[in-house]
């Protein structure tokens, strides 16, 4: 169901990122490099890879801005091809710096207002190693979500045309427009307007700060740094298992309750509040399937965790006590972008402007079944490709928590501002999280 009229309203993540006031949002992007068997067939996959951006109506947005405000459109086109990079004259030893210098060079090659916003970059080696393929594409019209979507297209089509078929691609049955334009109208639903008081009512006020006194201070990606830790898949099993079992909850809700205390014990609170990040394919909209539709489909919203009566409770229950104010606040989380960035009522969006911008983001993925490498075209690959390209951009939060659990570990990451603080404070949040969800396995 593409457009009823070639402008799409933008969703609330896309407003907040204009928001932002980007220096370079051209350069607002991700990439990917992956690893292709040595006896790809190059033509086949060019072929794949356009079949599946075109069944996915890529590169249509357009972006364009009037003083403050951006909109978007369609009015892109859909080819695309593959750029072979001849790599024969790179010194030996030379290769990695030489596919980093590219990726720089194509991921600014991307621009709203015009196109591309997505760019396929192919790179041989005369070494007969393995090629390598480099995706760039603009975080405006993508996540994370939609890469995977992606890439088990491309693969499916490859495969099966390698033996001699034409495949059938899965009927997508709404797109990201529908999805925009049906955001917009819940924007303007008496039901959402109604939950305004929620939000505004809350004690936003008293949440204290992870700045540390610091009154003024630049929070760009130059600054920021990253530190991880990988909990062993025994514990994942463990919290997977033990978890829905006696709590009757996910195991996301362990994950949540260990940040939340960490962060509480942090700066000597009982409150504490995250920005909370979800994909909004599901669990939104019925009326709408977008699940195996590509597009920015992030959808943000803030929760207070109020740990006032978590503080001699055990384990058990100061995890059902977070959980059962998780899922409140996620009954009305749509709700929040649409009342700050959609709703027509000046006096709303001003209302819900009223409430401070969180300091810290929250995501929890949860990995699904990994295939055989044997199944796979497209293999992630171990190389660098760069990291920011607009280092100047400030960043909207001090702490990025990023949790993804897998089903062999689970990965902990935590971005942070190094001039705001040290590398221990950050490594102590890490070990207040990992001995609570100790302390919630060994309970169990």
């Amino acid at each position: 169901m593409l457009p009823e009229s070639s402008t799409v309203p933008l969703t609330p993540t896309q407003n907040w990122l204009f928001e932002r006031e980007l220096q370079d949002p051209h350069n607002y992007n991700l990439a990917w490099l992956y690893k292709l068997p040595a006896n790809v067939e190059f033509d086949l996959l060019e072929e794949s890879l356009v079949a599946a951006y075109r069944h996915h109506k890529c590169d249509l947005l357009r972006y364009s801005r009037d003083g403050d405000l951006w909109t978007q459109s369609y009015g892109g086109s859909l080819p695309i091809t593959i750029d072979y990079v001849d790599t024969s004259g790179v010194p030996a030893g030379y290769e990695s710096q030489f596919i980093v210098t590219k990726a720089v060079e194509y991921r600014r090659s991307l621009n709203l207002t015009c196109g591309p916003l997505g760019r396929a970059v192919l790179f041989k080696f005369t070494d007969n190693s393995c090629p390598l393929l480099l995706w760039v594409v603009s975080h405006l019209i993508w996540d994370g979500r939609s890469q995977s979507i992606f890439i088990a297209c491309v693969e499916s089509i490859y495969h099966y045309r390698t033996n001699g078929g034409k495949k059938s691609l899965r009927t997508t049955q709404h797109f990201f427009a529908d999805w925009a334009r049906h955001f917009y109208r819940y924007g303007q639903l008496d039901s959402t307007i109604d939950l305004t008081d929620y939000w505004c009512s809350q004690r936003w006020v008293e949440i204290q700060s992870m700045a540390d006194g610091a009154l003024e201070f630049e929070n760009t990606y130059e600054e920021s740094s990253i530190l991880s830790v990988a909990l062993p898949g025994s514990l994942c099993d463990k919290l997977r298992r033990c978890v829905p079992r006696l709590l009757y909850a996910q195991s996301t809700a362990a994950v949540l309750a260990a940040v939340s205390e960490a962060l509480c014990k942090w700066t000597k609170a009982s409150l504490c509040a995250m920005d909370m990040t979800v994909d909004g394919r599901t669990r939104m909209f019925n009326e709408l399937d977008v699940r195996h539709s590509i597009g920015y489909y992030t959808v943000h919203w803030p929760l207070l965790v109020d740990l006032t009566s978590c503080k001699e409770a055990s384990v058990r229950r100061s995890i059902m006590q977070i959980w059962g104010q998780y899922l409140e606040a996620f009954r009305h989380g749509p709700s929040f972008g649409a009342l700050r960035y959609l709703c027509e009522d000046d006096r709303i969006r001003c209302a819900m402007a009223q409430i401070p911008d969180l300091e810290i983001k929250f995501n929890y993925l949860e990995g699904n079944t990994p295939r055989p490498q044997s199944d796979k075209l497209l293999i992630p690959s171990a190389e660098k490709i760069g990291g920011v390209l607009a280092p100047n951009n400030r960043r909207k939060y001090i702490l990025n928590i990023e949790i993804r659990n897998h089903l062999t570990a689970m990965d902990i990451s935590i971005k942070y501002n190094r001039i705001l603080h040290k590398e221990e404070q950050i490594s102590h949040l890490l070990f207040q999280i990992t001995s609570f969800l100790n302390r919630v396995v060994h309970d169990c």
